[in-house]
């Protein structure tokens, strides 16, 4: 058997066990759904058919940066971050006017 052919058989062979997997998981589901139902349990039984139905997003991690230029990558996001951070602090004419009291705590 050459690789070809050994290689598309394995395939074949994983892409069943996938299939047989996931039809395996959608049957649990359907047993938990019917069971919330049965029960009465609304808030889990719409909250696992809103899990079941929802559109995967990938979490998107942009800024601007003090140019106003788009910032995509993920160290460039954090430096950004740090920059606005340290603006923040910076700034010693805010912390003047900031009311501060020597008063301890109550014990």
């Amino acid at each position: 058997m050459g690789d070809k052919e050994g290689y598309t058989s394995l395939r074949k062979e994983v892409q069943r066990k996938i299939r047989q997997d996931k039809n395996k998981h959608i049957n649990e589901l359907c047993e938990e759904l019917e069971g919330y139902s049965s029960t009465g349990n609304m808030r889990k039984l719409f909250g696992a058919v809103k899990s079941l139905t929802k559109k995967f997003a990938t979490p998107l991690a942009v800024i601007n940066d003090s140019n106003g230029n788009l910032l995509t990558e993920k160290d460039q996001v954090l430096n950004r971050w740090k920059e606005y951070c340290a603006d923040l602090y910076e700034d010693e004419e805010d912390m003047s006017q900031m009311p501060y009291s020597e008063r301890e705590p109550p014990q």
